[in-house]
């Protein structure tokens, strides 16, 4: 029941009770004082609870606006770090690579890598390669090894921000899936007898859902963001040194 639910319940029992049977002035002076006072009461209450409401959605606005200035703060710390990260490793062109037929295989235009989507090279929550994408990956390698002879490779496994749930004792979390699949395709191009690269032209990384795909960033379950990249670069130390710095 409201408070002006209440309120006017009491005034009405009061005043039933008056009328119930004779009263003298007195009594009737003492119900009707009784019955202003509780009015009043009921009207200071209403007051507060009007304020409430609105210091409620005072805050409520507050607080939107906070977490806007938070993903606002995110996207600005990850475009820095992309900039430093292109700037100090910049990768190779993969456009040059013969790509035709490839389905599940683009370059992403902001980061130069070649994306591998995950659930044409993984089944959900796992990180086994589906034997159908492996003669896919043995045409990524020959074309790497023709056209970028003796490079390095970053290997970065991509996620979007949905919660681990049906493999979580497989994956603790995302970043631990996004490393389980970069090494993965590491460990493929490294042992396949087609790919038989060298495991020191490898840095494997996991930046987890932190670098979404562009239009993807505020996805929670993004088929784009869940994804394999590889980058090839020329310079071991540059390699190096962006390895050091998080991938």
């Amino acid at each position: 029941m409201t408070l002006r639910g209440i309120g006017a319940c009491a005034m009405c029992g009061w005043l039933l009770a008056g009328a119930a049977g004779c009263v003298s002035l007195a009594d009737y002076e003492k119900t009707k004082q009784r019955a202003d006072t509780a009015e009043k009461i009921v009207a200071d209450l209403r007051r507060k609870l009007d304020q409430l409401e609105a210091d409620y959605e005072r805050l409520k606005a507050q607080l939107r606006t906070r977490r806007d200035v938070a993903e606002l703060e995110d996207e600005i710390a990850r475009l820095k770090n992309m900039v430093r990260e292109l700037t100090e490793n910049p990768p190779v062109d993969l456009t040059r690579l013969d790509l035709r037929g490839l389905g599940p295989v683009a370059v992403n235009p902001d980061t130069g890598g070649l994306m591998l989507e995950d659930d044409v090279v993984f089944d959900s929550g796992r990180a086994t390669l589906k034997e159908t994408f492996k003669p896919v990956l043995r045409r990524v390698a020959q074309e790497i090894k023709a056209k970028f002879p003796g490079h390095y490779i970053f290997v970065d496994g991509h996620t979007d921000r949905q919660k681990i749930d049906k493999s979580a004792r497989e994956n603790p979390d995302n970043w631990y899936l996004g490393m389980r699949r970069a090494h993965a395709i590491m460990a493929f191009l490294r042992d396949d007898p087609e790919c038989k690269f060298d495991q020191e032209k490898f840095v494997i990384t996991s930046p987890g859902y932190t670098q979404p795909v562009k239009g993807e960033e505020k996805k929670i379950e993004s088929r784009a963001n869940r994804r394999v990249e590889l980058r090839v670069v020329k310079d071991f130390q540059r390699a190096e040194r962006a390895a050091r710095a998080g991938g």
